[in-house]
């Protein structure tokens, strides 16, 4: 006898009785499962049963003398596995990954950074092996931090935690507020540049200047000591004075060959960017003029709970203008203005009151030239060499 087994653990019987109403009536008052019941004749049937009521059925059929035949024998489960070939692949492709995922980095943030931008971290780890699929056991590893550290400085400490696939990298920065020490010494205050005092304040120190002065650069203006009769007091001079001051700027650039005009066509182009590599979904040899404007965006693919993925979708925007061989009537403005700020870069404090400019342009130079009336502060420290 066999009988046959099918994925759902159910065995094929035929039985025959003499009362087979009775006996099926009986077995199901027992509660059990009888499926697919088809009357082969009068004293015969053909049912479906699951195998852990096989033994229940044939107890009770020998006290009602009925004859249980088994279809089919069922097969062995390693011999039905074996033949099933897409079963054993799957099988196996989820037990290596059940065995290797957990041992892999996928996902790295950063916590605890708050003037070191995320980003820096991250490129600098990766450079230190801490990057997508490094092994978890190089990543907790004293050399991999100590290697983090010595590439950022502005670092005091850093710490490296692994849960599941995620890597933290845990940093405390250094504390770059430093502590103010009191300003000591000797010195004086000399003019940084001429110009006609206008005021003179004088916090510490023996003034040696006065409003209406004219000045030259280097002259001392508050002197450190201090006549006291029969003592000479040296001090830290400490004074604000402002001085009108004479400046002036010359520069030369190269003027545009061409403004824009008006716009004339636009095309979007795709891209994909897999970890550094950038790949080009488009045919092009990505060299423009400056007749087009290029902008770039990066949309990445980021998984539920937050974690992105090493991969993005790179969409670039050209816009095409039509070329204008006429000057652009703000290029005077811009280098005025570039050179009013350059101006003002280097004051210690103060502003322009007065300013005549000169610009001209000839075989593509623009040459620049102004003369500023500024009024600033000219006052600058500078230590008392001491000999003993």
């Amino acid at each position: 006898m066999s009988s046959y087994y099918r994925g759902n653990g159910t065995i094929q019987l035929i039985v025959t009785s003499a009362d087979l109403p009775a006996f099926l009536a009986k077995l199901s008052e027992q509660g059990t499962v009888l499926r697919n019941i088809r009357s082969m004749d009068a004293l015969s049937a053909q049912l479906q049963c699951s195998r852990a009521e096989l033994h229940t059925i044939e107890h009770l059929a020998a006290k009602f003398g009925a004859n249980i035949e088994i279809i089919k024998e069922p097969e062995n489960v390693l011999y039905t596995a074996l033949h099933r070939p897409v079963l054993l692949l799957t099988f196996f492709l989820f037990l290596c990954l059940l065995t290797i995922l957990p041992t892999r980095i996928y996902f790295i943030q950063v916590d605890g950074n708050a003037i070191v931008p995320a980003t820096q971290i991250l490129e600098e780890a990766e450079k230190c092996g801490i990057r997508f699929g490094a092994s978890r056991r190089l990543v907790r590893s004293e050399k991999v931090k100590n290697a983090l550290l010595s590439t950022l400085p502005q670092l005091q400490w850093a710490g490296i935690n692994t849960s599941g696939c995620v890597a933290t990298i845990s940093v405390r920065e250094k504390n770059t507020n430093e502590e103010l020490t009191p300003e000591v010494g000797i010195g004086n205050i000399i003019a940084k540049t001429d110009g006609i005092i206008q005021t003179c304040t004088v916090l510490n120190g023996t003034a040696l200047c006065s409003a209406g002065d004219a000045v030259t650069a280097g002259q001392i203006l508050v002197s450190g000591y201090t006549d006291c009769g029969i003592a000479l007091k040296a001090v830290r001079a400490e004074a604000e004075i402002t001085a009108s001051t004479i400046r002036s700027v010359s520069a030369v650039t190269l003027l545009p060959d061409v403004i824009r005009g008006e716009q004339i066509h636009e095309e979007t182009k795709f891209s994909l960017r897999i970890g550094k590599k950038l790949i080009n979904l488009f045919k092009d040899s990505g060299i423009s003029d400056t007749s087009c404007v290029k902008m770039y965006t990066e949309e990445y693919l980021t998984l539920p709970g937050g974690f992105r993925l090493p991969i993005a979708l790179v969409t670039q925007r050209c816009i095409y203008y039509a070329p204008c061989d006429t000057w652009d009537p703000n290029w005077d403005s811009w280098i005025s203005d570039a050179c009013r700020q350059y101006l003002l870069s280097h004051m210690q404090a103060g502003q322009i009151v007065m300013e005549d400019t000169h610009i001209r342009q000839a075989n593509g130079l623009c040459g620049f030239y102004g003369k500023y009336v500024c009024l600033e502060n000219i006052g600058q420290f500078i230590d008392e060499e001491i000999i003993k």
